[in-house]
């Protein structure tokens, strides 16, 4: 009796191992008592790096030891029959691979055991982040696209309106317009022409970000040339108000960014301190050196910021344009681009305010080093 028990036990055995062996998975045979792996398939050394011998006599779970976090189920459940589980892994060099368990309870000559079997799932989890990678892509878009109408409905829709008004008046023969009238009228549509100009600049370099058609090239840049460029730009409209723009940054500052980015980021900061300077005020830039990182400072003398405007400062519809001490228009999108620049430069912008005390923009970005040949 013994020795048909044997015969019969040889034969469930080498049944297995023929299904072992046509199998792609990795298949365990383990005992239901006490988890100890009987029996492990060839294919246990391709996928997991393991050589069967490596894995018998030991318990079923020294393959989830410390499993990465992420997985979905601890270990008792693995041992319920006719479910499927994905787990992580733990391969022979120490690496978690995400797999699909396949289990199953038989019974072997009156011993319980249970058939594991292992499926690599890499392609389909790899797949699986891709659709959610590319998802949330398109969410993106679709908030930018929703961003990108409302400023066309409201703040590129009110200028043109005011323009268009102005123009009739002045056309109009009806109407007889004096000449110092007619001067201001021209006045108002030059500042409203610039306003829907730089909107426009501003939306475009904004909307080409969002749909990443921006190149960003870092390269040696020189922030006092930079500060100075954009002060030099800005002049007229700091001279109209009689703000003074002090440069303050050394000659030698260098930081490791795009060019263009940063120009646009210290220009748009700039606009916005003049906007917010009321007349007689000031803008000064400074600079230093720390741990391999230049930080820019734009500081002003202007109205200030509540603590709700600053935490809406750099995202898409956070806060509404609002008019400046001399009623100049914003774009609402100004601290959003710079925001979106500093990130793409792996850089970091960052603001402090108070209430008629000023505001601060500080601008952190990697210094150049002259051992420094890639960008990372």
């Amino acid at each position: 009796m013994d020795q048909e028990i044997i015969i019969s036990l040889k034969r469930e055995l080498a049944k297995y191992k023929a299904i072992a062996l046509g199998s792609p998975d990795v298949i365990l045979m383990t005992d239901g008592k006490e988890g100890n792996i009987l029996e492990v398939s060839p294919s246990c050394t391709p996928i997991l790096g393991y050589k069967p011998e490596d894995l018998v006599g030991k318990k079923f779970d020294i393959l989830f030891e410390k499993e990465a976090s992420n997985s979905p189920e601890d270990d008792n459940e693995i041992r319920m029959f006719d479910l499927v589980h994905s787990r992580y892994v733990k391969k022979a060099d120490g690496s978690f691979i995400p797999m699909d368990l396949f289990v199953t309870v038989d019974d072997l000559n009156g011993q319980k055991v249970v058939l594991t079997n292992f499926r690599d799932v890499t392609e389909r989890v790899e797949a699986e982040n891709q659709i959610r990678r590319m998802n949330e892509e398109l969410k993106n878009l679709n908030r930018t696209k929703d961003k990108f109408f409302s400023i066309i409905a409201h703040d590129l829709k009110s200028p043109f309106a005011g323009l268009l008004m102005l123009f009739d008046m002045l056309l109009d023969q009806d109407i007889n317009v004096p000449e110092a009238d007619k001067l201001k009228m021209l006045g108002r549509l030059r500042d409203s022409s610039k306003a829907v100009f730089t909107l426009i600049q501003n939306l475009l370099e904004w909307s080409l970000l969002n749909m990443n058609s921006v190149k960003i090239n870092p390269e040696k840049i020189n922030i006092k040339s930079i500060a100075a460029e954009m002060i030099s730009l800005l002049t007229p409209v700091a001279e109209n108000k009689n703000i003074g723009l002090v440069n303050e940054i050394g000659d030698d500052f260098y930081g490791y960014i795009d060019l263009n980015s940063i120009k646009t980021v210290v220009r748009n900061l700039i606009s916005n301190s003049l906007k917010f300077t009321p007349r007689g005020g000031s803008i000064t830039l400074r600079a230093k050196k720390q741990d391999n990182e230049i930080i820019i400072s734009i500081i002003d003398t202007g109205v200030g910021m509540t603590q709700e405007q600053m935490e809406k400062a750099f995202i898409a519809g956070g806060n509404r344009s609002t008019k400046g001490t001399d009623n100049e228009k914003g774009t609402g999108l100004g601290l959003v681009l710079c925001h979106e620049l500093m990130v793409k430069n792996n850089a970091k912008i960052s603001v402090e305010s108070k209430l008629s005390k000023g505001t601060t923009f500080t601008l952190i970005l990697p210094e150049f080093l002259e051992e420094k040949s890639n960008f990372s």
